[in-house]
């Protein structure tokens, strides 16, 4: 419910077994941009605004993007994920300063949220220096993590409806992989997934080295992995070691589903396969998002310091239906996927770039680049909101930056 996200999107960008064609607009016709219906601007305490924030206490003149408007400038702070609740709620954490040496110290926690009416804050945990991520389930639970004062610990809370219950017992855990239900959390233990609550704790065996887990309620989540060892040359695994695993928990245990049988072109024979994010979609359906890389170098490209690599790649996508699985291969680019993707709530999926100025959206098997709206120049998080097609983008623009928020209603 939910993610960091190289050089621009080709426009010619789409799937290999598609006829290329010309990407459409998000809506019906093309229109002049307008400006912005009215956005909440949290402006930061006059006592605490250092000089080096003195021009972002002025929001951005943006316009309204197609089937974009800004809902919330944020001058108070910094934000760093957001996410969305089955109830129109909008989480958004970060950090802001509370003091002007530049130092860690001075840092503290931020939360901003929309309650489905109207936007505001909401205290950060006690234990918060910085926030850098906040989770969410479908059944309302809000969770929020990040650094520790004065300690290279985690701050983990989670929202009783009140306050934030700290989580004191996971300070040291580095490995989260997902939210469950009203007060779980799936944690990574080497090979192991673990089920924590705060009443119990166990660990599950799947049989691979989980490095995704996607969940549906608090009765479906899906896992995926590799058997396979960390190489320091990720692109000479083997064939064998490229093939990824699946599970899925149906509430009481988890059970394997087939692989996949990649269809992988000549020069992706012997390279390197990573997925970076997974969705698990009713019924009993699951995608997952992932590269491959390639044997084939980008022209003119020089490895330097600035740059430690040439090597091109290929999105892919999987789709299990419940008893099949199908591919969809990328064209090959020197491109590098995002560790994120999230359902557009129409059967489409939205697809943002490692380095944030590029937004693609997965639409009837078509990759179609989106032009990100109002000028926006880093996307850092994108969310919708379950079972609607809501959709926030949460990124920076200008400079000094200047966070901002836009939503596609």
């Amino acid at each position: 419910m939910r993610t960091p996200l190289s050089p621009v999107l080709a426009l010619t960008l789409g799937l290999a077994a598609c006829t290329p064609a010309t990407a459409p607009t998000l809506t019906p016709t093309a229109r002049a941009p307008i400006p912005s219906p009215a956005a909440k601007v949290f402006t930061p305490d006059p006592a605490r605004t250092c000089q080096w924030d003195v021009a972002a206490t002025t929001p951005p003149l943006m316009t309204a993007g197609e089937g974009w408007r800004m809902a919330v400038a944020f001058t108070d702070g910094y934000p760093a994920d957001v996410a969305s609740t089955r109830d129109g709620q909008v989480w958004v954490a970060g950090s802001r300063q509370k003091g002007c040496t530049g130092t860690d110290q001075d840092s503290t926690g931020a939360v901003w949220r929309y309650d489905g009416r109207a936007w505001g804050t909401v205290p950060a945990p006690d234990c918060a220096a910085e926030l850098d991520r906040v989770l969410t389930t479908r059944e309302g639970a809000v969770w929020v993590f990040g650094t520790r004062h004065a300690s290279d610990d985690r701050c983990v809370a989670r929202w009783d409806g009140g306050g934030w219950i700290e989580e004191n017992g996971l300070k040291g855990e580095r490995d989260v992989m997902a939210a469950s239900g009203t007060d779980g959390l799936w944690l990574r233990k080497g090979s192991a997934l673990v089920r924590w609550t705060a009443r119990s704790t166990r660990g599950y065996a799947l049989g691979m080295t989980p490095e995704l887990v996607g969940v549906r309620g608090s009765d479906e989540a899906w896992a995926a992995g590799f058997r396979r060892r960390e190489r320091e040359d990720a692109d000479d695994y083997t064939a064998a070691e490229n093939v990824p695993y699946f599970a899925r928990w149906n509430g009481r245990a988890w059970h394997s589903i087939p692989s996949p049988r990649l269809d992988l072109p000549q020069d992706a024979r012997r390279s390197s396969v990573q997925l970076r994010d997974l969705f698990a979609a009713r019924p009993a359906g699951l995608w997952a998002m992932g590269r491959v890389s390639s044997d084939i170098q980008a022209p003119g490209c020089v490895v330097d310091k600035g740059t430690p690599s040439c090597a091109m790649g290929r999105l892919l996508i999987l789709h299990w239906n419940g008893t099949a699985w199908s591919q969809q291969l990328g064209k090959l680019l020197d491109w590098r996927t995002g560790y994120r993707m999230v359902p557009d709530g129409s059967g489409g999926l939205w697809l943002p770039e490692t380095d944030g100025n590029e937004l693609t959206h997965l639409t009837r098997g078509r990759l179609i680049p989106v032009k990100l709206p109002g000028g926006l120049e880093h996307l850092i998080a994108v969310t919708t909101q379950p079972d609607s097609t809501r959709t926030w983008l949460l990124g920076w623009t200008g400079s000094p930056a200047q966070w901002v928020l836009w939503s596609t209603g």
